[in-house]
């Protein structure tokens, strides 16, 4: 099928050197990776298709590519070799793609409501709970951090 990969491509986020074979060393910003090429975004220097490269990962041995793709923004380089599955897993895994945040985390709200204070009339802000393990049953527990003996439900510090 004409269009379509034959590798699956792994989003990461690597900022690294990489030197032109004409000997211009430039700093490449990898947005994903397959065993056979990358896609790189364009900084101030453009590239050009069949341009050749040697890149320095962090951490990895260098290799050599050659632009295949090009535009203002992206540019795709084809891997003279594969690489090998562990440098491939080490790239996917420690530099994936880290989703940001969308919002910065808001103040609590502070509710006057005539029950939300105490005795002195000073409101009280209720902190969340912290979260159950993922799978466990605790978070289905109407006594989740509390020690229940018999029918008492007694309270422990």
């Amino acid at each position: 099928m004409e269009g379509q990969r034959a590798t699956r491509r792994s989003e990461i986020r690597l900022v690294c050197p990489c030197r032109l074979s004409d000997g211009m060393p430039l700093e490449l910003d990898l947005r994903d990776v397959s065993p056979r090429g990358c896609r790189v975004k364009i900084g101030s220097l453009p590239l050009y298709i069949g341009q050749s490269m040697t890149i320095f990962p962090e951490g990895l041995n260098e290799f050599t590519g050659t632009v295949r793709r090009a535009d203002e923004t992206f540019a795709g380089v084809e891997f003279d070799r594969e690489l090998p599955h562990p440098v491939f897993e080490r790239l996917r895994c420690n530099f994936a793609a880290r989703e940001e945040p969308a919002e910065p985390a808001s103040e609590p709200e502070i509710s006057t409501a005539p029950d939300q204070r105490d005795t002195t009339g000073n409101v009280s802000i209720e902190k969340p709970r912290p979260k159950a393990p993922y799978g466990s049953l605790a978070a289905l527990s109407p006594t989740r951090g509390k020690r229940v003996f018999g029918t008492k439900r007694i309270v422990l510090p």
